[in-house]
């Protein structure tokens, strides 16, 4: 089906869900208003038991001590009433108002955990407050504050969250995190949308907002036998967001917004990134973990500290896969938008070098004038593989990357900072320019309309802002 027919079927697709008459919902209150500590997790957890899908469980207001994780397993509604409407400027001018605070120390909040295909699994209008469970690259599939869980099928929506994370309980941590499940029907996405982010976490690049992962279980290796989705649902969106690291003017500790490995597949749209720089790693971190697939950032506004914060060189680092990148804008404390840095042609990482016996490299495939091991294994500008598993992942198809239209400061639209460059050509494995045939999804999400909302908004009752 041509992509044209694929949106206008989507568009009419939720526009039938909405006429459906739904079954009325029930509202279920977690502790009582006004009093602190009266919602536990374990009560949270009881109530989720007796709902039904589409069922709504309002927390109360006040400030509840959050021991432990409460994994939402039905596609219902848990909500604080908070609402952050203009999280995605940079200086909001609405009235931002989180009633009901979770303090979560250093253990998780939420798992989406769901086995149902239909509805929406949502998390809403919450202040997380705490550091949460230390940062994992691999296999920490459940190291996170929000967690959709491996073996979630559910459409999910989390929205108008506030994080507060502090470097107090640990020196990284990882606030959001999405895992893919590997299944045949591609179910299990979601957005994640209005969500401010603070944290003044100095440990670099150890510290992640998000991390948008494919299926961990076989290293990403059914995500990548997938073709690319470029601007369809069936991907990780993250839009109209604010995430801060308060890091300081030497920048020796920038923050990842979002980081992908696994066979993520990621578009971040109409967000507002300060103190933090976005990485799709590839298959020469974390072996035998593979790359990200695909990334699509646009219209998205990256703001930096001074000159002296080396550390954040980019806005995006390009290790795998394929990105769409455009529309972004940044002020003039940058190298450049893009950095093409692919680690496996730099050296030995991983499974060793590109062409090395130890790797699922194409040596001598393309011949000459191609070099050694081209294309490596998941390397910038490669796509599809053609089967599951590591022996079976070439020959890999071309997918180009794109960046296009973007406001790079004093900075470039993308360097090529590979030391070979012959692995990594303009023209080839990217174009600086739009490609051919591509429209993003509709905005906002479709998932913002698929459940209309149930409760209003609770009176602001005043915001500290970090």
């Amino acid at each position: 089906m041509p992509r044209c027919c694929n949106h206008l079927f989507l568009a009419l697709l939720f526009a039938f869900v909405l006429l459906i008459p739904a079954a009325e919902a029930e509202v279920f209150m977690c502790g009582t208003n006004g009093v602190n500590n009266s919602c536990t997790p374990s009560g949270l957890s009881s109530l989720i038991n007796s709902a039904s899908e589409g069922d709504v469980i309002t927390v109360a207001r006040g400030t509840h001590q959050w021991s432990s994780v409460v994994t939402l397993n039905k596609n219902l509604t848990i909500t604080g009433g908070g609402t952050c409407p203009d999280c995605g400027e940079a200086d909001p001018t609405g009235t931002w108002s989180w009633p009901v605070e979770l303090v979560i120390g250093s253990n998780g909040a939420f798992r989406i955990d769901s086995s149902d295909t239909t509805g929406l699994a949502r998390i809403s209008g919450l202040y997380i407050n705490g550091h949460g469970p230390s940062h994992s690259y691999g296999g920490g599939t459940d190291n996170g504050i929000i967690v959709v869980r491996t073996n979630n099928y559910a459409p999910y929506r989390v929205d108008n969250i506030r994080f507060r994370v502090l470097e107090e309980g640990g020196s990284s941590s990882t606030a959001i995190r999405h895992n893919s499940n590997g299944g045949p029907n591609l179910t299990g996405y979601g957005v994640w949308d209005h969500i401010y982010f603070w944290s003044d976490i100095d440990a670099g690049m150890t510290s992640d907002f998000a991390a948008f992962n494919g299926y961990g279980g076989d290293n990403g290796d059914t995500d990548w036998s997938r073709p690319a989705r470029w601007g369809q649902i069936s991907n990780t969106y993250l839009e109209d967001c604010t995430v801060i690291y308060e890091i300081g003017e030497d920048g020796s500790g920038a923050g990842i917004a979002i980081d992908s490995q696994a066979g993520g597949r990621v578009v971040a749209r109409n967000n507002y990134f300060w103190g933090c720089f976005a990485v799709t790693h590839g298959t020469g971190t974390g072996w035998p973990q593979r790359s990200g697939v695909t990334s699509e950032y646009y219209n998205n506004t990256w703001k930096f500290y001074s000159s002296n914060n080396i550390r954040i060189h980019c806005a995006y680092n390009w290790r795998g896969g394929s990105v769409y990148f455009h529309h972004n804008v940044s002020d003039q404390y940058i190298t450049n938008m893009v950095k093409l840095q692919a680690k496996r042609i730099l050296g030995d990482h991983g499974c060793g070098p590109c062409g090395s016996n130890a790797c699922a490299d194409y040596d001598g495939f393309w011949g000459s004038p191609y070099p050694t091991g081209y294309p490596c294994i998941d390397q910038p500008g490669m796509g599809q593989a053609s089967g599951v598993g590591m022996l079976n992942t070439q020959p890999q198809e071309k997918e180009i990357a794109y960046v296009w239209d973007n406001t790079a400061g004093t900075g470039l639209q993308l360097s090529n900072e590979v030391s070979y460059p012959e692995y990594v050509v303009e023209g080839r494995d990217y174009i600086l320019g739009e490609p051919p045939d591509y429209t993003p999804l509709t905005y906002p999400h479709p998932y913002t309309y698929l459940v209309p909302e149930t409760m209003p908004p609770a009176k602001p009752e005043g915001l500290i802002k970090y």
